[in-house]
């Protein structure tokens, strides 16, 4: 299984007219088997197949290459394309010009015989195709995406990879699985059913799941209060600003009134305001302390949980 950037796989496209590939059956887009030598990609799509397929019979019998039936009236669909296609790992992009990737990993077709995966750094698990539409360990769209699908790879998600600590043989790291009753040995998926089938044994996709759901929930929490804090602070320090001055502007007026009791008066108002803002500030310190020393032993915790 691979994970890949978020670009269209233009193998996924008939190669003659760019149109996307169809998942089903009897479509206009469905990609199609031809058995001529002379086609550079043996798959092309339906539409294209049954144009080509007019023009030769009115050219000609007999095709180009020399022999009979290149573009066949029963055309055989790819059925390899389209079960990659039906995989629930693609989909059409928003303007409908070709395939992505979804959140969902790719899994490699394999031989129907050996159910050894294709691959093309084994000459001997290259794909080529059979007249009936089937894949086999030519060439045909399989390699252009294999291909395409290590160009995608990023740098990081290349070095995926992790050793079947049983055969030895490379694996991607999705693939792989952890047998608990041997010390998380790490598997690939023929030796822990081989080997392992009666043991504890959990996939490692499975894990890379459940650090993309923590990741769900606590980045959008963190980020909330990253949005929140510094705007919360900003409206502070500037009610804070205009009560200081709103205050110091009441008590400057007492000097300008006529009489002792109404100064008097103003003056009480005036401490009175003093001292509610003195409350409201030493609530928020101890809040705000509360809040540190509640943070610093949360960073602790985490430096002395297990790994």
């Amino acid at each position: 299984m691979f994970t890949s950037t978020q670009q269209i796989f233009k193998s996924l496209n008939c190669p003659k007219c760019d149109t996307p590939y169809s998942k089903t059956a009897g479509a206009e887009n469905t990609p199609t088997q031809t058995i001529c030598p002379f086609q550079e990609i043996p798959e092309i799509c339906m539409g294209c197949y049954e144009k080509q397929r007019k023009i030769d019979r009115r050219i000609n019998p007999v095709h180009q290459c020399g022999e009979w039936g290149c573009f066949v009236p029963k055309p055989t669909p790819s059925y390899y394309l389209m079960e990659l296609l039906a995989s629930g790992a693609f989909k059409l992009d928003q303007e409908g010009k070709g395939y992505v990737q979804t959140t969902q990993s790719i899994t490699i077709p394999e031989c129907p015989s050996c159910q050894e995966e294709y691959s093309l750094r084994d000459a001997k698990k290259e794909p080529f195709t059979l007249h009936c539409g089937h894949t086999t360990p030519g060439e045909n769209r399989l390699k252009t995406f294999l291909r395409e699908l290590e160009e995608k790879l990023t740098p990081e998600e290349a070095k995926m990879k992790s050793i079947c600590e049983d055969c030895r043989k490379e694996v991607s790291l999705l693939e792989m699985f952890q047998c608990t009753d041997c010390g998380d040995k790490m598997l690939c998926p023929r030796c822990s059913c081989k080997n392992h089938r009666l043991h504890q044994i959990i996939d490692v996709e499975v894990v890379e799941k459940l650090w993309q759901v923590i990741r769900e929930t606590i980045i959008p929490q963190i980020e909330a209060y990253n949005a929140c804090f510094p705007e919360l602070q900003s409206n502070l320090i500037k009610n804070f600003n205009k009560c200081q001055k709103k205050i110091l502007s009441r008590t400057d007026q007492v000097a300008y009134f006529n009489g002792f009791a109404e100064a008097k008066e103003q003056q009480k108002a005036c401490l009175a305001f003093g001292e509610r803002f003195e409350t409201i500030c030493e609530k928020y310190l101890g809040e705000l302390r509360s809040f540190n020393t509640g943070i610093e032993k949360l960073i602790d915790d985490i430096n002395e949980s297990p790994k």
